[in-house]
């Protein structure tokens, strides 16, 4: 199974590179899934886009333990900020549970999506991945910017 896992790894780095376009959910998805699965803590990262949704960087920005991981907006932003993304996609695993948000969640999506208007970035999705199955919180329709 690791030698599969590895084998996409490099099939999706040698075909998803700087510049690819990712403006379909189901090509976000996959890579994502990639990056994270085989993960055995909880990992947030976040892929950052140009205005065409084309891949400018990908980073696994923090790391947890087995069910939880703290993250910095401020460390968000200047990361999304040095790559001069016009959009992101945050995503997290969940190494040993399904691909549920928890209450906790729902609140950090909505907390850098407030954050992320205020620098004019858009975020189009937040993906969890787990070894069974994905959860997508635009494909659920929860990605809303709370009016200020």
């Amino acid at each position: 199974l690791m030698a599969v896992k590895e084998l996409g790894r490099r099939y999706l780095k040698h075909h998803v590179n700087e510049g690819t376009d990712l403006s379909r959910s189901d090509l976000i998805c996959d890579y994502l899934r990639y990056e994270l699965l085989g993960e055995q803590q909880e990992v947030f990262a976040v892929l950052c886009l140009d205005a065409q949704l084309r891949k400018i960087h990908f980073k696994k920005l923090f790391y947890g333990s087995i069910n939880y991981c703290s993250i910095s907006l401020n460390q968000l932003l200047r990361h999304v900020l040095h790559h001069q993304a016009t959009a992101i996609v945050i995503a997290h695993n969940h190494p040993k549970g399904v691909a549920l948000p928890s209450n906790e969640d729902h609140q950090l999506t909505q907390d850098i999506i407030q954050a992320c208007a205020l620098i004019e970035v858009n975020v189009l999705d937040h993906l969890i991945i787990s070894t069974e199955s994905s959860f997508s919180f635009a494909e659920h329709d929860l990605i809303h910017v709370k009016s200020q």
